[in-house]
């Protein structure tokens, strides 16, 4: 667990970067569950229709509480904010912060951090690049500089 959050801040060190994603990555994950509560699943839950914005709530929900449990308390209302307020944004805005928050999160890869996103060699950094920022702000995940010198939080 704590070697994802290692990889992941590997790759985020350059703080133009960093700040980049700490916008970029909550657009993200806001477009995904948006466009995918586009899509119905035909099945119905209290009346209402079930779509794969839900499905991948629930997916991702159950990795964040198998991985992170403490994260997953926050993670998971979140997520559900967002696939709420998702689903009030018009799709071409939609569309548009997609676009421009991945061309915020290559931008900081290629201009400024120099090497190329995590989730190219490992798509499971998708999901950890949530869990990163939040542990980041919130101060539960350590600094490079303490993680240097031998902090480790699992």
């Amino acid at each position: 667990m704590a070697r994802l959050m290692e990889a992941y801040a590997d790759g985020h060190r350059h703080p133009t970067n960093a700040a980049l994603h700490r916008i970029c990555v909550p657009m993200i994950v806001l477009c995904v569950l948006a466009m995918l509560d586009w899509v119905a699943t035909g099945v119905e839950l209290n009346g209402h229709p079930a779509t794969l914005g839900h499905a991948a709530l629930l997916l991702a929900g159950a990795w964040y509480l198998w991985m992170w449990p403490r994260l997953a308390l926050l993670l998971v209302p979140l997520s559900a904010g967002l696939l709420w307020l998702g689903a009030l944004i018009p799709r071409p805005v939609v569309w548009a912060l997609f676009v421009l928050a991945w061309g915020g999160q290559f931008l900081g890869h290629y201009v400024w951090e120099k090497q190329q996103p995590a989730f190219y060699t490992n798509l499971v950094q998708l999901l950890v690049g949530p869990a990163y920022f939040l542990a980041r702000g919130l101060h539960w995940w350590p600094t490079r500089t303490a993680r240097e010198g031998g902090e480790r939080i699992e």
